[in-house]
């Protein structure tokens, strides 16, 4: 009986819908979990919309994933809690908050294109090409570009597309991509290490702009506050008929506390990933993105000062999908600039903005 008012203590003092779940049944809820219908005796399986696979193997880190309370979508997490597995509701998948911030960039985008335009003319001018403060000038209209580009797709990048699903190569696809990252990133203090761990070809269906963000936004945060001079290693594997993308770098003691404190404490949940810390900067794109794809993320710490984040995305193959239409002409979401210079601008050095 004191375990069960310790229990429902503790959910109390989380802000959010917080639920505790034994062997796959809700056990105690918190008033806010009652009030999206969630309540005690009801299996975690009939919730979940992501993630029901990864749950059953799940043992420790903080699993992100999505459900449905009260016939509404929301992202979730679980943690570890003694014996038990504590959910608790992060956000409205379609937040009407990311739809406001959306609207904010859009009205930041065309001064900033005019500011882009100009900076292609100065750099183009023989009286001024040469400037080597054009140059820094020119990666920081990146770093702006980026930043307003990830405000106005974060709610976008929460809706399913089938439309913008394409049959390809999975091994080339990805090793294409961290391929380039590296290349760019010779002459810094950044490195890459990419294995894959798939011998043979892997033909699948998925959103090639969400995964191509997804990739280099994890690429470009964990650079930034991971050890530089240590890599950061991506690996790339196949499970069933998922794929595991796993990002894994070097933190000091100082940083994993941050990141364990963020999503191992269990009495100040925060509203989502924490955008002071650069890990985490882009993470509403990098997340929604898995999420269309009906995949999940986990946070863990497998050794000491080292952070990993795997991405598991289950992969249905060509025909089970609408191919991409010929007709359907998405938008570029880097507006027609370099995607891995736009992704990777808070990392690269200047001279390759000239």
């Amino acid at each position: 009986m004191q375990k069960k008012q310790t229990e429902a203590e503790l959910l109390k003092k989380i802000p959010h819908p917080a639920f505790f779940v034994n062997k796959g049944i809700i056990t105690t809820a918190n008033q806010k979990a009652a009030n999206l219908k969630i309540k005690a005796g009801t299996p975690i399986d009939t919730l979940l919309r992501t993630g029901n696979e990864e749950y059953l193997t799940f043992t420790g880190g903080r699993l992100c994933l999505s459900l449905f309370a009260n016939n509404i979508l929301y992202d979730a997490s679980v943690i570890k809690y003694h014996n038990l597995d504590l959910f608790y509701i992060e956000a409205e998948f379609f937040n009407p908050e990311l739809f406001m911030m959306a609207a904010t960039a859009q009205t930041l985008t065309d001064p900033l294109s005019c500011a882009m335009t100009s900076m292609y003319l100065l750099q183009n001018d023989p009286a001024t090409k040469d400037n080597p403060a054009l140059a820094s000038l020119n990666r920081h209209l990146y770093r702006l570009y980026k930043a307003i580009s990830d405000m106005s797709d974060a709610a976008n990048y929460g809706k399913m597309r089938e439309s913008r699903m394409t049959d390809c190569e999975l091994r080339t696809e990805i090793g294409n991509i961290v391929t380039k990252a590296s290349a760019l990133l010779k002459e810094t203090n950044h490195r890459l290490e990419y294995k894959c761990d798939m011998a043979d070809e892997f033909y699948g269906c998925i959103d090639r702009e969400k995964i191509e963000r997804l990739t280099l936004t994890l690429i470009s945060d964990m650079l930034l506050f991971c050890k530089k001079r240590a890599p950061l290693k991506i690996n790339l594997s196949k499970k069933k008929d998922r794929i595991l993308l796993t990002f894994r770098g070097r933190i000091t003691e100082a940083q994993l506390k941050e990141v364990e404190d963020l999503f191992f404490s269990c009495h100040s949940i925060p509203d989502g990933l924490d955008a002071k810390s650069g890990v985490f900067n882009g993470a509403i794109i990098a997340r929604n993105a898995i999420t269309s794809h009906f995949g999940t993320m986990l946070i863990d710490s497998p050794r000491t000062s080292t952070i990993r984040f795997t991405f598991t995305i289950p992969i249905q193959q060509s025909g089970t999908l609408n191919l991409h239409s010929h007709v359907d002409f998405p938008e570029d979401y880097s507006g027609g600039y370099d995607h891995h210079l736009i992704a990777l601008s808070d990392v690269l050095p200047d001279e390759l903005y000239k």
